[in-house]
């Protein structure tokens, strides 16, 4: 095939070798030239590049040079799809903040938040880590929202952050769904973070086209679209997860102390979500027992090697665990371990909670293991405590009992004469404590037959 005027290619003479190789490599850079051609028909500088880069002496591999191009123009397509795509999610998480009234427990966990800001401590909602709610809270500090903390607890049982929660509603008033799209907004942050990682490891793993597919799963997902646009912790929880996995997978892909960096720094974060993550402790380990055995039963790999990672695999979740203190700002770590008051059978050894004292109790009380430090903060302990103290009590049978509330409250509006009772429905569980799960601002239904709430604005919550 004959070379075109528009790329000209030189040989050197210095550089030709046997006839057939010279007449075989001719050839091929002929085929070269013309896709090259098809390739910059449309850009005269890209033709004078290839030209320059075809005439330098010595160089016999254009087809490198094509391949750059073509990877270029399918990551720049591939790149503008997912752009699209995270777009048309971000929208649409907006959207759901800015639209839908307020979800169960999300005053709880933004009057949580306000008091972690306020106060510099994590009494509220200990049940699950503090960071969510930190970084949901800060635009709501930053619009100087009216706080009330009269109904502030810290004891062992309490679970007032959902009368905080109510006060805070009350105190705002209709100014309240405001702050909360603010919080959401914030939120959205996470999603967009889990949508980044699944496209990013997609796309190493098997290609620009998988990549694509797993962005779109993630950013179209019921799941991820519902619960994205919220100040609760699932899908953030979710992304930090998926985050710190990746991290930890580049380290087994390429060992390097920078890498054990980042995976601690990325386990420490996503441990900071849910107390759910605290299951990568263990499993993270065994991913790397089991990654590394291969090489192992080939004699691959030596005993170097075993010490030397597993000291960086150690040093991993030592930073995680440290990275959770920051979280916590070193709230009462180290505290030894008997001197904790707990509320569960499992950690008080009482046959039954009624056994339990009001004020708690610990099996570790005077045992060598009760003198150990515990290298966490003190409300992170406790909060998985109060977390088992709900499960042990039987909190599912009061969250079905709340589902068939919610049932009541949007079946009972559509019969002639059901809007009163609906309304009376969710008043009856406005108790103290724990009982008062659902705020009334919830069901517009109460606020208005019900008279639970004084003020205007209650289109805005339905």
């Amino acid at each position: 095939m004959p070379c075109s005027s528009a790329v000209r290619l030189h040989v050197p003479p210095s550089h030709e070798g046997p006839k057939r190789s010279h007449a075989v490599d001719l050839l091929r850079r002929g085929c070269v030239n013309a896709r090259l051609l098809l390739l910059t028909k449309r850009c005269p500088r890209k033709q004078q590049r290839v030209a320059i880069v075809a005439s330098r002496p010595g160089h016999d591999c254009l087809g490198t040079y094509v391949m750059r191009v073509q990877r270029f123009f399918a990551t720049a397509r591939g790149a503008g799809v997912a752009f699209l795509v995270v777009a048309v999610h971000t929208v649409l998480l907006w959207w759901n903040g800015w639209v839908h009234s307020i979800v169960r427990s999300e005053d709880a966990h933004l009057g949580s938040g306000l008091s972690h800001c306020c106060f510099m401590r994590f009494d509220l909602y200990r049940v699950n880590p503090p960071l969510i709610r930190v970084v949901a809270s800060l635009p709501v500090v930053a619009s100087r929202p009216v706080v009330q903390w009269g109904r502030y607890s810290v004891g062992s049982r309490d679970r007032c952050e959902y009368l905080v929660g109510a006060d805070f509603l009350d105190a705002n008033g209709a100014k309240t769904i405001g702050l909360i799209q603010r919080a959401r907004w914030v939120c959205i942050s996470f999603s967009l973070l889990g949508a980044w990682v699944c496209f990013r490891w997609a796309k190493v793993l098997s290609g620009m086209v998988a990549g694509l597919l797993a962005i779109i799963l993630w950013c179209l997902s019921p799941y991820i679209l519902g619960h994205g646009a919220t100040i609760m912790p699932d899908v953030p929880s979710a992304a930090m997860g998926v985050a710190a996995v990746y991290c930890f997978w580049q380290w087994l892909r390429e060992p390097g102390w920078l890498r054990v960096i980042v995976g601690g720094v990325a386990l420490g974060l996503a441990e900071l979500c849910k107390f759910t993550l605290l299951i990568f402790y263990p499993l993270l380990p065994l991913l790397w027992l089991a990654y590394r055995l291969p090489a192992w039963r080939s004699r691959a790999f030596t005993r170097s090697d075993w010490l030397r990672q597993g000291a960086m695999v150690a040093s991993l979740l030592l930073l995680s665990v440290y990275i959770i203190n920051c979280g916590y700002l070193f709230e009462d770590t180290l505290t030894p371990l008997e001197e904790f008051r707990f509320q569960t059978t499992m950690f008080t050894g009482c046959d039954s909670l009624n056994d339990v004292p009001p004020e708690g109790a610990n099996r570790f009380a005077g045992t060598w293991i009760g003198k150990l430090p515990v290298p966490l903060p003190a409300n992170m302990v406790q909060g998985i405590d109060t977390q088992r103290y709900d499960f042990e009590r039987g909190a599912a049978v009061l969250f079905t009992r709340r589902v068939a509330e919610a049932w009541v409250v949007v079946l009972l509006p559509l019969c002639p004469g059901g809007q009163g009772a609906a309304g009376d429905v969710v008043l009856s569980g406005a108790g103290h404590g724990r009982d008062n799960l659902w705020p009334r601002l919830q069901c517009p239904v109460a606020r208005r037959d019900g008279r639970a709430r004084a003020g205007a604005g209650d289109s805005r919550f339905r």
